[in-house]
């Protein structure tokens, strides 16, 4: 990959999954024993440089120049983390790698596994903070949506704290926007991850990381299918981020999608995955699309609590489905409705 002329106008912009972590319950095995388990089936090399554990009721196991992380517990759950060096130079085909250890944890027995965690981040070269990002704490936008804000701060060789970004955040979200460069060059940032940003850009060159972490079970059901077909990088990272963009929108004064967050969240259309749940959901109406729409939602609530979703999720459930009955011509859109009654009390 060619770097980048910092007197050009030009860029290189590189969308890659930075967190992965998968969450398994349900093995009959238990603690330490299931940590060598999921050891083996990864196919970790003895030699491997490691430290392990115990800590907050979890056996784990830290893979120091891989950049991932198993943790086992006494109630039969596990995870698998690939964290941030894990996907900055520590593997060499790390997208690649996650999907053969998706195939492979899914033979342990009696395990389910599922995605909770994925951060998705987009490296921009050639662009500093103020240009690769609006600012959210300018009049010249409208934010859709409620966030907390803070700083972001980076230590440096010194241990001085240096303000080098900024996070907006709720409870299953964050978006990070910060000057990578400082942590690379001020910093101290791993020798592995280091070398991978010098390898792609000029001395002095501007690096500014947008980076999007989500944890969310609604946010992260667009690529559950990740853990069980192959997929690309690509596709998988875009899903996320257009998920997020379509909830939360970045506009002009003029109600338009501001021009950096349009690119970096809604210029795409991922193929890759269909959304498991709308499948159910369809095949759930299926079988009661002759009973009342009261009866109905008593069976999506059923149908949510069986699929262990909080009460956000089955109402989000339910929204796609009555969108998805009115895009089929089977209830009417809201402006022919008659106006709503308030319900009479009760006894």
């Amino acid at each position: 990959m060619k770097k980048k002329n910092t007197k050009s106008k030009a860029r290189m912009e590189m969308t890659h999954a930075d967190w992965i972590t998968v969450y398994g319950s349900g093995s009959e095995k238990r603690g330490a024993e299931l940590l060598k388990i999921l050891r083996d089936k990864i196919g970790v090399k003895q030699n491997e440089k490691t430290y392990a554990g115990f800590g907050g009721g979890w056996f784990f196991e830290q893979f120091i120049d891989r950049g991932f992380r198993l943790s086992t517990n006494d109630e039969g759950s596990a995870k698998v983390e690939l964290q941030g060096l894990y996907w900055t130079g520590a593997v060499a085909k790390p997208f690649d790698e996650f999907l053969r250890i998706a195939e492979k944890i899914r033979t342990i027995e009696g395990m389910s596994w599922k995605l909770t965690r994925v951060d998705v981040a987009v490296d921009i070269f050639g662009l500093g903070l103020s240009d690769a990002f609006p600012n959210p704490k300018s009049k010249r936008y409208k934010w859709g949506f409620a966030f907390n804000y803070h700083e972001h701060q980076t230590k440096d060789r010194n241990g001085e704290m240096l303000f080098t970004g900024y996070t907006i955040h709720r409870q299953r979200w964050s978006l990070t926007v910060y000057d990578k460069r400082v942590e690379i060059t001020d910093g101290n940032p791993h020798p592995i991850k280091q070398s991978y940003f010098e390898t792609l850009a000029n001395d002095a060159e501007p690096i500014t990381r947008v980076e999007l972490r989500v944890k969310s079970a609604e946010a992260l059901v667009a690529v559950q299918g990740a853990l069980q077909t192959v997929c690309k990088e690509s596709e998988f990272c875009e899903a996320i981020l257009k998920h997020w963009g379509d909830y939360h929108r970045i506009k002009t004064k003029s109600g338009q999608d501001e021009s950096r967050f349009k690119r970096l969240f809604r210029d795409f259309d991922p193929q890759t995955f269909d959304r498991v749940k709308k499948e159910k959901i369809e095949r759930l109406y299926d079988d009661f699309k002759e009973v009342k729409i009261r009866d109905m939602v008593r069976d999506f609530i059923r149908y949510g609590i069986n699929e262990n979703k909080t009460a956000d999720g089955i109402a989000q459930i339910f929204q796609e489905q009555m969108e998805w009955l009115k895009e089929n011509g089977e209830i009417p859109e809201s402006q022919t409705l008659p106006p709503s009654q308030k319900p009479k009390a009760g006894p």
